[in-house]
């Protein structure tokens, strides 16, 4: 029956319509839950050009940073002493014969932020009766703007600490500003240090790292009146150390001689013949950034400040990791002989020793040796187990690939070991356990016993050793019982109570015992399978048969860890990942590493100075943002609870990302590293660590030559609306080309730049980055339109480079068809204008060849059209989902779409398999299938003329399935296209991962086997749901002109009709949820291809398929002819575009 759909149902019928362009991507979207304790954020802001001066350089041992969060990177790279070196101020008046500065660091989660301080004093004398040294300073007045920037006032808001610690405390104690105090030229340098105490190792560590990093600050800044270095290595021979504080030496005294080579003193020690000195008063242990937020998880993978000053003491104490042959796990289990020991400790290490095989185990009250024994004891550690206390950090000097198990009290939920074990690649391993109280029955978890079941503790460290195995720091010649499991899954098996979590960066488990709740599961490798998929749902293994083992490649987001699992074979030696990966390479795996662009961390990275002159050459339009999700996630710079709220409503929207420098729509294209989520964990590494801000074309020339002088990747993004990921790339330089967005409007005529021909009609020009919308309503004012796309984000270079279709194509031809002129970038730095007369080649190539290949757009020109009156029919035609006759009706309603499409209708619709009932009554069903969408026809001053074209198709239904199906039908008028475009713009989702593929679809398809039709349309649409039917081709692009002679545009679309779509969402780290959707989308789209042979998928919107099945799918020919036409480049062949996975 035919249903002429009254006022009332027009507004359901239009949402409803905006629903079914959604069907294919829609899934239930996460939510979120931002708690805890906000850290004081400082927003992202352009790398100021004068931020980071050039010289001098870092001290020569120091670490690279790997690329991190801008909030890590303030806390523990190099980007710490660079923020305390540009965060100083000079406090003596210019006549005062010495000179006091001090240098602050602002990272504290506190709130008023809390300042930390070290500073330096120029020209001391030691008055020997009042035990202080003196500085001939008069201290001047501090301006209003150093007060309101945050400068401290001396020596009041210098900061103190625990134990009377800290600047404060040492200006008290031990100096005096005293300009009338006579001094001369320095002979020396003293570090005064007032110590915590002399007994814990942590608090030990966190008072020399800290030291360490205040000459480190001091060595990489400038003595305004010197020109040089504040100290340099060659004044560690004139340095001491002179201590203020009553504790004994304890076993750490040697460290304070990392620098200062001269003997350590005591202040009391001095006498009035010292000569004079340079003082330093460091940051305080308190300050040490290791300390702030040891309650929450970090997230941060990696600190070179870190790593530096173990590398410092293990050189300082000459300890090396000896040469073992690999067939024995040492573990090394901390004793603790006052506070918080293990109940039963002797036994537990019995069952330990009987039931571990192979594995030695050492039991060490680290209090009976000395630091450098302590050292070596860690150095032959594998696995370091302990109950929570200052033994642990030990875990700093581990050696690479060991783990770490610490035991901490119920209910105690610190984070500090973690985050250090994190930061170091260390694996890491907790179990919250018992605690027995004292007689009064108090617990209190400084002080109490500890329990743990025995078979859970020898569980606990059978995990920890099998973490030595993924990582090949321990091979046997033949696995164990323990070992011959892999940790899989986030299932509900609660039997092995292992709850596991990825570590995003490392690709590594963080396995935590939950006594109460396990979540996790041990299950058996199938050791004869070559292709597995576990690890917790988010991480790739591969496994691969590779010289009779089994080889799994556990594959992080940033890295590729093997781990081999063997069934009792001998394994003749251990294999480096370095020779196996060579050898795959060999048999067809990744390319050579001489073909790898520079990457973040690595050796042919650009340095901090380079970048810096990099923006400053751009004028400061160099960005370094967060990722967007930041700000769900406490430890990120951006981190903000009510932020997070508002993203999760916004994160959905085109708009958003559109509007951000490095978000794109499609989460999977980030490798989901940072999802608005604080379940999930949130790195940069899958976002460009810069972003220039393009306003201008030299912006984009500058960006280009810079790129292809350092070997960075460089990617473009406009909005970030691609299908297939081309506007991301984890590690590379992005053009941001958002705000290139002037529009000019031509009125008559348009001059080609070159020739000067004059091309008659309207034109308009518009910026390289400008949005659909914003075309639309500038060509509005002037009565015209232009052949555009359906989202009102969708940045123009993009769209048109892959063609871009439009419900107006069928009538004027694609996009691509209607380009006038373009000026681009190319590849070589050239910025260059191309038309039909000149650079005739990428003129071609550039309308259709594909998105950031042959040039960047920074504008285009375009013929505009006049702006139609529109009548549009909402139609529907739609059956029981468990219909029979329901891809029956759909096969005919589209055999139908080429003649209609002929007489000047297009339109968008959607074959649904499963859709709500738009209009449900009385005994229909609540979910249908069938036809659902809106038919356009323009010029049109009422509904009549197109609703006569439809009543054929109408009444054919009817006496085909009378009583089966129901059309709905409703027809609008709009005045301008503008009008229904403001209606009736694609309001769909994004923020989501989502795969998609494409088909373009030609009459002889269309009008062929109805039966063959139907099956292919029904088998598209059961992949997600529904598929689209988008009337954006026919006659009018057949029949195109583009100037020129031509275009690279898909001959497929000079031959096709309609355009058919659909997609397949997934969970975020789930690979194999990803592979299914892939295969999903592949297996529901063959029928389709196998129907339109020769025909082939709109560039921008195709299946990521395997290479070879890409390129068919994208041009419908052999790969040997796209290969062909892709090593010509810019010849007049089908240009190929293969994207790929970014990983």
């Amino acid at each position: 029956m035919l249903i002429v759909v009254s006022r009332r149902f027009r507004a359901p019928l239009i949402l409803l319509a905006v629903f079914l362009a959604l069907l294919p991507f829609l899934y239930q979207f996460r939510s979120l839950t931002p708690g805890g304790d906000a850290f004081i954020r400082r927003p992202p802001v352009p790398i100021a050009p004068t931020s980071l001066p050039p010289d001098p350089d870092f001290p020569d041992d120091y670490l690279v940073d790997s690329p991190e969060s801008p909030w890590c990177q303030e806390r523990f790279g190099r980007r710490y002493l660079e923020d305390a070196r540009n965060f100083s101020a000079s406090y003596c008046t210019e006549e005062s014969a010495s000179r006091f500065t001090c240098f602050s660091s602002v990272t504290a989660a506190e709130d008023p932020p809390r300042v930390d301080n070290m500073c330096y004093g120029h020209r001391a004398v030691f008055d020997a009766g009042l035990r202080r040294f003196r500085l001939a300073c008069d201290l001047r007045t501090l301006t209003p703007e150093e007060i309101a920037s945050g400068v401290p006032i001396v020596p009041d808001d210098l900061s103190q600490y625990w134990y009377e610690t800290g600047p404060r405390a040492v200006m008290g104690e031990a100096v005096l500003l005293d300009g009338s105090a006579r001094v001369q030229g320095s002979q020396r340098t003293t570090i005064l240090v007032k110590r915590e105490g002399s007994g814990n190792v942590w608090h030990a560590l966190m008072e020399v790292m800290s030291l360490t990093w205040s000459l480190d600050v001091l060595q990489i800044s400038i003595d305004t009146q010197t020109g040089e270095p504040f100290v340099s290595p060659k004044a560690a021979e004139t340095t001491q150390v002179v201590l203020l504080d009553p504790h004994n030496d304890g076993a750490f005294m040697d460290l304070w001689k990392l620098f200062a080579k001269m003997p350590v003193r005591r202040i009391h020690e001095l006498n009035a013949s010292e000569p004079v000195s340079d003082i330093i008063i460091p940051f305080s242990g308190g300050s040490n950034t290791l300390w702030q937020g040891d309650w929450v998880d970090l997230l941060c993978r990696d600190s070179a400040l870190v790593k530096t000053f173990v590398s410092r003491v293990l050189a300082h104490y000459d300890v090396a990791t000896p040469a073992r042959d690999g067939k024995e796990v040492i573990v090394t289990y901390i004793q603790r002989t006052n506070t918080r020991k293990l109940i039963d400790e002797a036994g537990h290490m019995e069952a330990l020793r009987k039931q571990v095989p192979h594995m030695k185990l050492n039991v060490v009250d680290f209090a009976l040796l000395s630091f450098r024994q302590q050292l070596k004891v860690v150095r032959e550690t594998d696995l370091l187990v302990g109950v929570h206390g200052a033994g642990l950090t030990h875990l700093m000097f581990l050696p690479p690939g060991s783990a770490v198990i610490e035991i901490l009290p119920e209910g105690f939920q610190h984070k500090g070991f973690r985050n250090l074990a994190q930061m170091l690649g260390i694996g890491f391993f907790r179990a919250h356990t018992k605690m027995h109280g004292d007689d009064s029955g108090d617990n209190q978890w400084q002080f109490n016993a500890v329990e743990i079941d025995q078979q859970k503790l020898v569980s606990l460290v059978g995990h920890g050793k099998l973490r030595l195995y993924q990582r090949l720091r321990r091979l046997y010649p033949s696995i164990s019982p323990v070992a011959s499991y892999l940790i899989i899954g986030t299932g509900q098996e609660s039997t092995s109570q292992l709850a596991v979590e990825p570590n995003a960066e490392q690709g590594e488990v963080v396995a935590e015992w939950d006594l109460n709740n396990g979540h996790g599961s041990l299950k058996p490798c199938d050791q004869a399978s070559v292709i597995m998929r576990c690890v917790c749902e988010s991480v790739i293994t591969l496994g691969l048969l590779y010289g009779g083992h089994v080889f799994y490649f556990w594959g992080g987001l940033n890295t590729c860890v093997a781990m081999a699992f063997y069934s009792n074979l001998e394994m003749p030696s251990l294999l480096s990942i370095k020779g196996l990966l060579a050898s795959l390479t060999a048999i067809g795996g990744p390319a050579s590493s001489q073909n790898c662009k520079a990457y973040p961390g690595s050796e042919g990275w650009p340095s901090t100075e380079t970048w810096n002159r990099l923006n400053s050459t751009l004028g400061g339009q160099l960005l370094s943002p967060a990722p967007p999700a930041a700000v769900c996630h406490q430890g990120q710079l951006t981190y903000d609870a009510e932020k997070c709220i508002k993203l999760g409503i916004d994160w959905s929207s085109f708009e958003y990302h559109a509007s951000n420098p490095v978000s794109v729509m499609w989460e999977q294209f980030t490798n989901d590293t940072c999802l608005p989520d604080p379940q999930f964990p949130c790195t940069s590494s899958g976002y460009p660590p810069f972003v220039v801000n393009s306003t201008t074309p030299e912006h984009v020339q500058t960006a280009i030559n810079f790129a292809r002088e350092n070997n960075v990747r460089l990617v473009v993004k406009s909005t970030g609306h691609d299908d297939i990921g081309r506007s991301i790339a984890p590690g590379a330089l992005s053009i941001w080309t958002h705000h290139m967005n002037k529009i000019v409007y031509h009125a008559g005529e348009f001059k080609l730049a070159g020739s000067g021909k004059l091309i008659a009609g309207n034109a308009v020009t518009v910026g390289g980055g400008t949005q659909m919308y914003d075309i639309y309503a500038a060509t509005a004012e002037h009565g015209q339109t232009i052949v555009g796309g359906g989202g009102k984000s969708v940045g123009i270079s993009g769209y048109l480079t892959g063609g871009g279709h439009s419900i107006l194509a069928s009538r004027y031809g694609l996009a691509a068809d209607n380009v006038l002129e373009m000026e681009i970038v190319t590849p070589g730095g050239d910025v260059i204008t191309i038309n039909e007369d000149q650079h005739a080649d990428l003129f071609w190539a550039m309308r259709g060849g594909g998105g950031s290949t042959f040039g960047v757009i920074t504008s285009v020109t375009l013929k505009t059209y006049p702006s139609p009156k529109i009548a549009f029919t909402m139609w529907f035609a739609t059956t029981a989902v468990d219909s029979p006759v329901a891809f029956d009706v759909v096969a005919y309603v589209v055999s139908q779409f080429p003649d209609l499409m002929d007489k000047g209708v297009s339109g968008y619709q959607y074959l649904v398999s499963t859709s709500p009932n738009p209009n449900p009554g009385e005994g229909e069903p609540n979910e249908v299938a069938g036809v659902m969408g809106g038919f356009m026809m323009q010029d049109a001053e009422d509904g009549a003329a197109l609703e006569k074209l439809l009543k054929p198709l109408n009444d054919t239904i009817q006496e085909r399935w009378p009583r089966t199906v129901r059309v709905l039908q409703q027809t609008a008028l709009y005045g301008s296209f503008l009008d229904w475009f403001n209606v009736n713009f694609d309001q769909g989702v994004a923020g989501l991962n989502l795969h998609r593929a494409s088909r373009l679809v030609d009459r002889e398809a269309l009008t062929g086997d109805p039966h063959a039709l139907a099956k292919a349309y029904k088998s598209a649409a059961d992949a997600g749901g529904a598929v689209t039917a988008y009337m954006v081709a026919g006659k009018g692009v057949r029949d195109a002109k583009p100037r020129g002679g031509g275009n690279a545009v898909n001959p497929a679309w000079r031959r096709a009709y309609i355009q058919s779509l659909t997609g397949v969402p997934f969970p975020p780290f789930n690979k194999t949820a990803e592979n299914n959707a892939l295969k999903a989308l592949g297996d529901a789209f063959e029928p389709l291809r196998k129907l339109t042979p020769g025909m082939g998928s709109y560039i921008n919107e195709v299946w990521m398929a395997p290479r070879e099945r890409l390129a068919n799918d994208i041009l419908g020919q052999s790969l040997s002819a796209a290969a062909q036409d892709q090593e010509r480049g810019r010849s007049r062949g089908h240009t190929v575009v293969l994207p790929m996975r970014r990983k």
